[in-house]
């Protein structure tokens, strides 16, 4: 297991307001680590049935999507609010190589704008 000793969980914060708009409060505290973390190793070296690769740093997304997809781990893909940080040709790829996707209306809505 990795873990950093230097930094806090990340803490995310959302709420609505009265036209029901998602405001956000995002810190990324050791998720700025996540792609330091060997998935490749993990993915080869236990019995994974299944991922889930939600939001995180997107190099470590990517990292775990192309690990799982390299070994036939079938993976469910929920990019969430880290959507909006994806261009269109990662947005294709990332969901390319997942076996299923998982988003809300609005990040689906926003999904198909996009590609």
């Amino acid at each position: 297991m990795f873990r950093d000793q230097n930094l806090f969980t990340a803490g995310a914060y959302m709420m609505n307001d009265v036209t029901k708009h998602q405001i956000i409060a995002f810190h990324p505290g050791a998720m700025v680590s996540a792609a330091q973390i060997d998935i490749e190793h993990i993915v080869t070296s236990e019995d994974v049935a299944y991922a889930l690769v939600g939001p995180n740093d997107s190099a470590a997304m990517f990292a775990t999507l192309e690990a799982c997809h390299a070994h036939h781990v079938p993976v469910f893909f929920d990019p969430g609010q880290q959507l909006s940080l994806f261009s269109v040709e990662e947005l294709k790829g990332a969901s390319s190589l997942a076996t299923y996707l998982i988003c809300n209306d609005y990040e689906y809505a926003l999904l198909q704008q996009r590609t």
